[in-house]
């Protein structure tokens, strides 16, 4: 993290998580799977500056420790975690967020394309806390897509109550059935809330709507997994 020269966050376009003409590149790399969307993140963190390359070559291995695939003090290439990371790193590949680059006797050239658009506001930023305090390990897919989208709909303001009515979270390319899951688990992990509200305008239905206000402040301590049938606050 050092080498990458960042400091309070990490800044993607706006065009990486909303696009109205079809699924937006993070939707996208959320159908790849969990371990691509981390590794895919990770990657951008650790290259700010083009042609963002990997300053210093990073096995699968040593991914999968970093994410918590694999808990071994050693890296050790033949983990079940690695082969996660390995067909994570594959399907990047695949799919163009990465090219791979064969480097005989050496971990893989890896240069990650970062999403390019207009680049302007709202941008969607990512607090440097969640890989400092492991947030990106303990999070799962679903809630880390959720909290993106949020960190996206309220343009980085989190004193903003927002609401993320269904007709846009489908520019998000974000379904019901994950929305519903990963906001719930992030009021578990204890970064979100979450309230009922009655528009004010008249111009609305009369009708209650559910309002969100991240809590990105709570990721400045060390993160810890919780069950999944029990809330935070009963955690010991």
């Amino acid at each position: 993290m050092r080498e990458s020269g960042r400091h309070l966050s990490v800044q993607l376009d706006g065009a990486f998580a909303f696009d109205d003409d079809g699924p937006p590149p993070l939707s996208r790399l959320c159908r790849l799977g969990e371990p691509a969307l981390k590794v895919y993140l990770t990657l951008v963190l650790a290259t700010r500056k083009a042609p963002h390359q990997l300053f210093r070559g990073t096995s699968a291995a040593r991914f999968a420790r970093m994410l918590g695939y694999d808990n071994a003090e050693d890296d050790n290439p033949k983990s079940a975690g690695t082969r996660k990371v390995q067909r994570a790193l594959a399907s990047l590949h695949r799919e163009g967020f990465i090219v791979r680059t064969p480097r005989p006797g050496r971990v893989d050239l890896i240069e990650v394309h970062h999403v390019a658009g207009k680049f302007r506001p709202p941008y969607v930023t990512i607090p440097l806390d969640l890989w400092v305090y492991g947030w990106i390990n303990v999070l799962p897919g679903h809630a880390l897509f959720a909290y993106l989208v949020l960190r996206h709909a309220c343009a980085g303001d989190e004193t903003r109550e927002v609401h993320v009515a269904p007709y846009i979270r489908s520019a998000y390319g974000l379904s019901d059935e994950t929305w519903a899951k990963g906001t719930k688990s992030l009021v578990r992990f204890g970064l979100l809330t979450e309230r009922l509200h009655n528009p004010d305008d008249r111009d609305l239905p009369r009708r209650q709507r559910k309002v969100y206000k991240l809590r990105s402040s709570a990721m400045g301590s060390v993160a810890t997994v919780i069950e999944p049938d029990r809330p935070r606050s009963e955690e010991a």
